[in-house]
Formats: structure tokens, C-alpha cells, sequence
């Protein structure tokens, strides 16, 4: 809301480019998130590290999730992928696409499967191929 208020605010009324849109919109995100923001810091005393990654529809997860399993392979890491949405066989098969891409172990079920078995299942295959992540 704070973003849509701050955007309706500077320009209510006046012709809106997407240009200033992106713009006062990345500014205001900024503002949101950059008090919390913190460096993504691993415990490599823990194996594996697992990082849930959480969020509604279309926001980017399945991406993220990509980038961060290149960015952690690239390192040297050993990584291993759930494929933990199992209502949406989209992002299943993509997420198998990022697997491939970065090398990594993947971990995936059927569309509709248990999706708490499926993650303790991953944990337990990241355990028994000793991945970092």
C-alpha cells in the first residue's frame, strides 16, 4: 500500500510513463526493504544448509532459486534442488531446467504430491549425496 500510495501521490493526475512508474516504484522497494535486508551468510558447519524460499504466485521463486543454485555450484559448492510446489507442474519442470543448467541434484515427486514428504525426502538425499546446500 505504501508503494501504490507514494505512487498515486507523485503523480495523480498527470500522465504516467512506465518509465516513472519503474522508477518511483524501485524507489520505494528500496525503502521498504533496505532496512531489512541482510547478505545471504551459510553455515557450512551444518550440512546440508537448506534455504526455503517462500512467496506467493509469480514472484519470482523458481528463478531465484535457479540463480542461487548457479551462483552456489559455481562456487564449488554441492547442491541439491526440491521441487517443493507440487500443485503447479511448471514450476517442477523448471526447476528440473535449473538443475540441469547448474549441474545439480534434484529432488522432485508427482504433481500433487505430499509437499512436507517431498522436502524431507530432499533432506535426507542431500544427506546421503553430502551436499552443501
Amino acid at each position: 500500500m505504501r508503494i501504490t500510495d507514494t505512487l498515486s501521490s507523485e503523480r495523480y493526475g498527470k500522465d504516467v510513463s512506465g518509465e516513472d512508474v519503474t522508477r518511483i516504484m524501485a524507489a520505494e522497494i528500496t525503502k521498504v526493504l533496505g532496512p531489512v535486508a541482510k547478505p545471504l551468510q551459510l553455515d557450512l558447519s551444518h550440512k546440508p544448509h537448506v534455504i526455503l524460499v517462500v512467496g506467493v504466485n509469480g514472484t519470482g521463486k523458481t528463478t531465484t532459486i535457479g540463480k542461487l543454485a548457479a551462483k552456489l555450484s559455481g562456487a564449488g559448492l554441492k547442491v541439491m534442488l526440491a521441487a517443493g510446489d507440487t500443485f503447479r507442474a511448471a514450476a517442477i519442470e523448471q526447476l528440473k531446467i535449473w538443475a540441469e543448467r547448474t549441474k545439480s541434484d534434484i529432488v522432485s515427486s508427482k504433481l500433487g504430491a505430499d509437499a512436507a514428504g517431498l522436502a524431507y525426502e530432499a533432506f535426507e538425499q542431500a544427506r546421503l549425496k553430502k551436499a552443501t546446500c
